[in-house]
């Protein structure tokens, strides 16, 4: 490990995709339904829907949540993980029915 890796985590490697947009309050989440391939836009409140992971990480959150969207009536099951800064952290998330989804991706018709 470099010296500037050390002080700074993260430096010199490609970002990755953000899968989630942090606003205000909420967390904007992009989903999409395997069966129908409806695209589904979902809002996570951070003060009252995020939970706090004290085992792994003091910073980190987590969620869980059933998704269903107007097309059909197959529920998206959710699970997914967030580090301090609310950024999903993909490697340790679990959709089922579903896949998650940039918000480009989302914006995409």
């Amino acid at each position: 490990m470099g010296f500037f890796s050390r002080l700074f985590p993260g430096f010199g490697r490609p970002s990755s995709p953000l899968f989630s947009k942090s606003q205000g309050n909420g967390i904007w989440v992009y989903l999409e339904c395997e069966k129908c391939g409806e695209k589904i836009k979902l809002r996570l409140s951070k003060s009252t829907e995020l939970q706090r992971i004290e085992e792994s990480s003091p910073n980190a959150f987590y969620v869980r949540k059933l998704v269903m969207g107007e097309k059909c009536f197959t529920r998206i099951e959710v699970q997914l993980q967030f580090d301090q800064s609310y950024r999903i952290m993909p490697d340790l998330c679990e959709i089922n029915n579903g896949t998650l989804l940039t918000e480009q991706e989302y914006e995409e018709n």
